[in-house]
This record gives C-alpha cells, sequence and structure tokens, in this order.
C-alpha cells in the first residue's frame, strides 16, 4: 500500500471511554516532534523512514551509513524538492551526515531537540543508539532471525525460500541466522536442504541429527545459536525440533 492513500493518523478522532466512577478517558494522537533515524546500508529506508514520519506529522532527521551516502544525498534532494513544491518546509527532512559513529552518540545527546530515536539495524547498531542515548530510543528487534520448516512443507518451496531468505541479502538485518526443521522433514529432505545450501557457498553448523546427514556441516556451540552473521559464508545454523 501507498503511503499516500493511508488515513491520516493525526485526523482521527480520539479513543474514549468511560469510567465506572464518571472519569472519561480520552487517547489522543500527536506527532513526536522531531525523529532522529539511524539506519545502515539500504537506502530504500531513507525514503521509508522520511515518508512514514512525514505522514504522521513528524520532521525526521536521517543518519544512514557512508556506504550509500552519495543515493542518500540524491533522494533526501529529492524529497525536499517535493515538500516545496507543496509548501511545505524542505527542512522537515534532515540528512546527517555519517562521516563517524561520534555523530551517531551526538544525535541521542539532544534531548529537547530530537524527541525519539529509531536505530533499525543490526544487533551492534542498535545496542550502540540504546546505551548512549539520553533521547528516548524505539528499539527495534535485532537481526536473528529464523525459518522454521514444519512437517507440512513442500520440499521445493522450503528449499527456496530457505536459499532466498539466507544468500539473496546476507548482509541485511533480516536475513536469516538459523533453520529450525521439523525432525520428519528432515529425515525426508534434510540431505537436500544442506546440499542446496552448501553449494551456494553457505557454511552450516549444525546439531548432531544435522551433522548425521553431511560430512560438511560443522559442530553448533551454544554461541552459534544467539549470532547476527550478516554473511553468506559465515555459518548457518540448523536444528532439528
Amino acid at each position: 500500500m501507498h503511503v499516500k492513500t493511508l488515513s491520516d493518523p493525526l485526523s482521527q478522532p480520539p479513543s474514549r471511554y468511560v469510567r465506572d466512577d464518571g472519569l472519561v478517558i480520552e487517547n489522543h494522537r500527536v506527532p513526536f516532534g522531531v525523529i532522529a533515524m539511524v539506519y545502515e546500508a539500504r537506502p530504500n529506508v531513507t525514503v521509508d523512514a522520511a515518508g512514514l514520519c512525514l505522514k504522521s506529522g513528524n520532521s525526521v532527521l536521517l543518519r544512514g551509513s557512508s556506504s550509500a551516502q552519495k543515493t542518500n544525498r540524491v533522494l533526501v534532494k529529492c524529497m525536499q524538492e517535493g515538500l516545496k513544491n507543496a509548501g511545505l518546509p524542505a527542512d522537515a527532512i534532515i540528512l546527517v551526515p555519517p562521516h563517524t559513529r561520534e555523530n551517531v552518540k551526538e544525535l541521542g545527546q539532544l534531548r529537547g531537540i530530537v524527541d525519539v530515536m529509531i536505530p533499525r539495524g543490526g544487533a551492534a547498531l542498535i545496542q550502540a543508539v540504546v546505551q548512549n542515548s539520553t533521547v528516548p530510543v524505539l528499539e527495534t528487534g535485532e537481526g536473528n532471525c529464523h525459518l522454521f520448516i514444519d512437517q507440512s512443507a513442500r520440499e521445493d518451496m522450503a528449499i527456496s525460500v530457505a536459499i532466498d531468505a539466507k544468500t539473496d541479502r546476507p548482509s541485511v538485518c533480516n536475513a536469516i541466522e538459523t533453520i529450525l526443521v521439523n525432525e520428519d522433514w528432515l529425515s525426508r529432505h534434510g540431505k537436500q536442504l544442506l546440499q542446496a545450501l552448501l553449494s551456494k557457498g553457505v557454511t552450516i553448523y549444525g546439531d548432531e541429527a544435522v551433522q548425521r546427514l553431511d560430512n560438511r556441516v560443522k559442530q553448533a556451540t551454544e554461541e552459534d545459536w544467539a549470532k547476527e552473521y550478516l554473511d553468506r559464508l559465515s555459518p548457518l545454523n540448523v536444528c532439528q525440533v
């Protein structure tokens, strides 16, 4: 759905109810004010974040990564021109230069100027923002993602999903790190799953049941199950359940 087709959240009437003692309680929607969005490589987040912030009546400071800074500059320039054409202040969207990591910490210390910070990305980025900010933080989930293959899953579809979820964009925070496989499905299709992943250059760490299916599977440790790898050639954990 396009953001422009969404209803204006600020124009909706407040929710309201009356307690038994006659007290009337209303829930009014208001903008945060200035949102600082801190994120990593993907420049599509630049447009996603700016659009959603504006739709909800907020200004936004965008701090992307240095790897996408040229693309981000062009995107923000286009959006600022669009704001001018719409009769809105162009600086409702501002790009923060990503030259040093210190400016992320500085954003987090601007209490009274920045109203809320939203980090989006890997575990290291999120924890750096949470631990160093005096500004309120909306903490998103860390990128330790799991795929579960149920007993009823079609072999071709399950293998296709597993390969895509691990290898298509392995550096993003929603790439999978662990596959949990139903015991019966693993006995029927596990070798094919492992072969398909290994042929794509994926290193697999597994439990004993998975190791028995292919001697190239390495022994998984307790620490492996909580890791965020962000790399095609780093381990993918596979476990029988």
